[in-house]
């Protein structure tokens, strides 16, 4: 981990806004709940899908920060490994008509190995992937022409076993994986692969976005509980001297997906542009994109039946 470059908010895509209204899935976790006071310190309107909203709301008051209708800051209650559940809110959230400049894709999770089954696979891939796609993609006429997409990477992503043949085996790539480090691995990969192809379905209806993906680093979190017993007392003791904050983390991210400099659709660590996927062609992006957008569609299509 790099020592982190000054970071600043000069740029006006952040602070020049007619209206300045994010929402951010995982906003009350490790990381996410830094994300909520760095934006609403900047006088950002915030609403975070969270699974619990009760948890929410005593985790933000405990922290002192106001919320609720009067508020800046408002919470949703979904469960983003229900694909159902997920076009619900969405479809919902449009009626109230707002504008969307920024979309934070925080919410992540890494299961236990002993709950480890077909089920966890796909609660995994809809929390870390599918559940944000529908969200970007249903959001797409509320959000403004210039808005930012933040996709929240890992650089375990490097380490994920995604082959051309699993590509083409449609979704057994997405619902199949050896084990949940595979498996969280795998979905930052896709993840990132997605947040590249986004980029090109949007140049025509938001011509002035921005979607990045960024590796917040190495932060001691939640998502570490389901572990190793010998990686949990790391994480909980040792390493939080030598690790990155969440503060830092959060600041890191905003900062990389307001910038000016950096080609659309990028996986960046630690600042600077690194490649994601070094073995996938525009082919093999396709046809991940294509995957997760027919995911997508199935639940939207779903909903409609209902």
């Amino acid at each position: 981990m790099q020592i982190l470059p000054k970071l600043d908010f000069t740029n006006s895509a952040f602070n020049n806004r007619a209206s300045k209204i994010a929402l951010i899935t995982g906003g009350d976790g490790t990381i996410g709940h830094k994300f909520v006071e760095h934006l609403i310190t900047r006088g950002w309107f915030i609403h975070v899908v969270t699974s619990s909203r009760t948890r929410a709301e005593d985790f933000f008051t405990s922290h002192g920060i106001p919320n609720g209708p009067a508020t800046k800051l408002h919470f949703h209650e979904c469960d983003l490994s229900k694909l159902d559940k997920v076009a619900q809110f969405v479809g919902d959230f449009k009626k109230e008509n707002l504008q969307i400049d920024l979309v934070i894709c925080n919410a992540g999770v890494l299961h236990p190995r002993d709950m480890w089954n077909d089920q966890a696979v796909a609660d995994g891939m809809n929390v870390n992937v599918i559940s944000h796609a529908l969200m970007i993609e249903s959001l797409h006429p509320v959000l403004a022409r210039d808005n930012r997409i933040l996709l929240v990477g890992s650089c375990c992503s490097h380490g994920a076993f995604v082959t051309k043949r699993m590509i083409k085996s449609g979704t057994q790539l997405l619902y199949s994986a050896a084990g949940p480090y595979q498996a969280y691995a795998s979905s930052k990969l896709l993840l990132a692969s997605y947040g590249e192809q986004l980029t090109l379905s949007m140049r025509t209806s938001h011509p002035g976005h921005q979607v990045i993906t960024v590796h917040p680093g190495v932060v001691p979190s939640g998502l570490y509980r389901n572990t190793n017993p010998i990686t949990r007392f790391a994480t909980a003791f040792i390493l939080p001297f030598f690790l990155r904050n969440a503060e830092d983390a959060a600041l890191l991210c905003l900062h990389t997906a307001f910038r000016d400099d950096l080609p659309n659709g990028s996986y960046c660590e630690d600042g600077k542009v690194v490649r994601c996927g070094t073995k996938f062609d525009k082919e093999d992006l396709s046809a991940i994109y294509g995957l997760i957008q027919k995911e997508v569609q199935t639940a939207l299509s779903d909903k409609k039946n209902l």
